[in-house]
């Protein structure tokens, strides 16, 4: 997200070339992309096939979990089969300007039209773990626990003095 937020011209003033940037993209997003891929599967996989975690957990959790790893999965095709397949194609010029739009409240939805589908069902999902975020225990990511350090030490069982 953070490339798509940084305009063309700004990186052509750098003298990075497009080339240059699509080839870091792939190479960052391709590790951090293949990291996530690999703890989100192992996620889903204990979530539902672990009897204790799966009771524990609540369906949110679950839902949550799945449409993560399709966002990811979408965004690994995106860039590495929907991207080759299609050349003429640049993100750059296309979901980049709207996404940044999308933060003045006025994008330009034409941009949209002509992007593989990997691309779209990427961005739609993408768009609905927001809207579903603070109502998930994803929230908990933004909460830095200070509190934490300070407090008392907390018992949880006690076993029987051995006098």
């Amino acid at each position: 997200v953070v490339g798509l937020l940084i305009p063309e011209s700004w990186t052509s003033a750098l003298g990075i070339s497009n080339e240059l940037y699509h080839h870091a993209a792939l190479l960052l997003g391709g590790i951090f992309g293949s990291m996530f891929t690999i703890g989100a599967y192992i996620l889903c996989i204990r979530r539902l096939f672990n009897k204790r975690v799966r009771k524990t957990s609540s369906a949110g959790d679950t839902f949550i979990i799945i449409a993560l790893t399709i966002v990811i999965t979408m965004g690994m095709l995106s860039s590495f089969v929907a991207g080759p397949s299609n050349p003429s194609f640049n993100y750059r010029l296309t979901i980049a300007p709207w996404l940044r739009q999308l933060f003045i409240f006025q994008p330009n939805w034409h941009l949209m039209l002509g992007i593989p589908l990997f691309y779209k069902i990427h961005v739609i999902v993408g768009m609905f773990i927001f809207a579903v975020f603070p109502y998930t225990r994803l929230v908990h990511a933004l909460v830095l626990p200070l509190q934490y350090f300070t407090r008392r030490y907390v018992v949880y069982r006690r076993r029987p003095r051995i006098d």
